[in-house]
């Protein structure tokens, strides 16, 4: 009797179709049809293990357009041999008809693991996430990586990280998305990534010949499993750290979510050779485990990078060791603001706040280029979904709120993951400012900084690694690291620390996550932006040019 172990979900579609991730079924061409014919299907079980049906599989098509590097088109359909037998715990799902992903609240569901390093749960797992907005997306995942046919979903410690590749988001029991990739997992600020079942359904319908229906169903799921043999290589070279977990989640009945399947076999990625040899990455394995030593192509229930690349900004870093601090000790610190769908009924605030920045003149913000870039790429029309709030050391009231009339971003800043030198920007207000106690411009940087000098860094991120964002300005004092120690630390990341940046901050005090865009001051002139540590010194030149600052 062959045993079998899941490695993805899915959802049932059909009488006789599963929808799920291409990551999770592309295989290569010459081994196709062997790792077809070890695939299993169990549905109508809310155990991973036992009961159900199992079916053999028929076809597998997955998008030819789906991109194994970037994860682009991550959709696929399976078609079984013996066709599902309909009812309380075996149930197809509709698939979505609207042309964008809903806002709100999504259900994900599957036996991922519930934490970071813990074992798959043998029961059916279910957690609600919100949708983020697509620009929020795009920013937390840079590199262009996000496309029309992806969105996220997830936060505060509650996602499909490291979940069930494969299985089903649903929105008010219609399918949307379709479990595809993420990093980060099990963090505050984490999102994971789904493929967008509304961009891609003419596809899953054309290949799948499903006809439109608009009957409430309720979810189900598949799982596909490899034999003993396999099995038996997998659980002795590589222990369970792979299926992603629902993290956050509770136990879930398959009669609430009868259209769950899920695939077996998984535990960071790699690609089966043979009916007991898989090919993985080196460092997935444990250093005697020498069997397996090999970077795969294809990854197996879940999307990893072949490369993990430091970063050295990110967005929304905290204010770790800090403490409050009042708008009339900073008064030119400002919160950028972009318009959000709240998604509490109750939550009467539209604008979030993602970037700091600070206040040099009447009207000019300095800020960070990584931050504008997400406004300065929209079209002119939709700029009034941003703000800046001035004079206030909330984020959600007081204050003066101002639009974006000009923004003018440095030419020389690319952006990318070895480098954000050049990370600087400024945005023209209207109205104009008015100067008074809370709202007050700041001088500019004249000379060359000194390592060990102390500089405040002001903001409003997380004041721990896990924790929410506070509503009121904090403040902390961190010191000057010398550059050569600065450029050894990164020099070792492949980080390309330049004259324009500097590093500051001690052990439990920082700027990690914090405020990207916002001040960093010495001796209450400001030097830097915190997060990438700008130095203003070296780029007052184009400052001044461009505002006349």
């Amino acid at each position: 009797e062959p045993s079998y172990m899941h490695f993805c979900g899915g959802s049932i579609i059909s009488v006789e179709w599963v929808l799920t991730a291409a990551h999770c079924v592309k295989y290569p061409e010459d081994r196709f049809d062997e790792i077809m014919y070890m695939m299993r299907v169990r549905v109508g079980s809310h155990i991973n293990n036992e009961g159900g049906t199992l079916h053999t599989v028929a076809k597998i098509i997955y998008h030819r357009e789906f991109d194994s590097t970037k994860l682009n088109n991550d959709v696929a359909v399976i078609k079984v041999r013996e066709p599902f037998e309909f009812g309380r715990t075996v149930q197809p799902i509709p698939l979505t008809n609207y042309p964008k992903v809903p806002g709100g609240i999504v259900t994900v569901s599957g036996w991922g693991t519930t934490t970071m390093f813990g074992d798959s749960p043998k029961r059916l797992q279910k957690v609600q996430i919100p949708i983020l907005p697509q620009w929020e997306c795009k920013m937390i995942y840079r590199e262009g990586r996000i496309t029309d046919n992806m969105f996220c979903a997830g936060r505060a410690m509650r996602s499909a990280c490291h979940g069930d590749s494969g299985g089903p988001v649903v929105y008010n029991g219609i399918q949307v998305g379709i479990v595809s990739w993420g990093r980060n997992c099990q963090r505050p600020d984490y999102s994971g990534v789904y493929t967008n079942v509304a961009n891609l359904r003419d596809w899953i319908r054309r290949h799948s010949g499903l006809i439109r229906n608009n009957d409430k169903m309720i979810t189900s799921y598949f799982f596909i499993f490899i034999s003993n043999i396999f099995l038996s290589r997998l659980s002795n070279a590589i222990r369970h750290r792979t299926n992603r977990p629902i993290v956050g989640g509770v136990d879930a009945d398959i009669t609430s979510f009868p259209y769950q399947e899920v695939l077996y076999k998984h535990f960071w990625g790699g690609s089966i050779i043979s009916v007991e040899w898989v090919l993985t990455a080196a460092h997935c394995v444990k250093s005697e485990s020498s069997a397996l030593m090999s970077l795969a192509s294809t990854t197996i229930g879940g999307a990893h990078s072949k490369r993990i690349k430091p970063n050295i900004v990110h967005r929304k870093r905290p204010i770790v060791g800090g403490s409050d601090a009042k708008i009339t000790n900073f008064p030119f610190q400002i919160s950028f603001q972009i318009y959000q769908e709240p998604v509490l009924k109750h939550d009467k605030n539209k604008y979030r706040h993602f970037c700091g920045g600070t206040i040099i003149s009447v009207e000019w913000v300095l800020t960070a280029a990584h931050c504008a870039l997400v406004i300065y790429r929209e079209r002119q029309s939709e700029r009034k979904n941003f703000l800046i709030r001035a004079g206030s050391s909330m984020t959600n009231k007081g204050g003066s709120l101002h639009q974006i009339s000009d923004i003018i971003v440095h030419p020389w800043y690319k952006g990318e993951i070895t480098s954000y030198d050049n990370d600087v920007a400024l945005f023209k207000v209207k109205p104009l400012f008015e100067f008074g106690p809370t709202v007050l411009p700041i001088k500019l940087n004249s000379y060359p900084l000194e390592s060990g000098g102390i500089v405040t860094v002001i903001g409003w991120g997380t004041t721990s690694e896990f924790g929410d964002k506070p509503e009121i300005l904090q403040k902390v004092q961190v010191p000057i690291w010398p550059q050569w120690e600065c450029k050894y630390i990164y020099g070792r990341k492949e980080a390309n620390i330049t004259r324009n940046m500097f590093c500051a901050g001690r052990a439990g005090r920082s700027a990690c996550h914090g405020d990207s865009g916002g001040p960093v001051l010495y001796n209450g002139v400001q030097p830097d932006f915190p997060v990438v540590y700008v130095n203003i010194y070296s780029l007052r030149d184009w400052i001044h040019e461009n505002s006349g600052v």
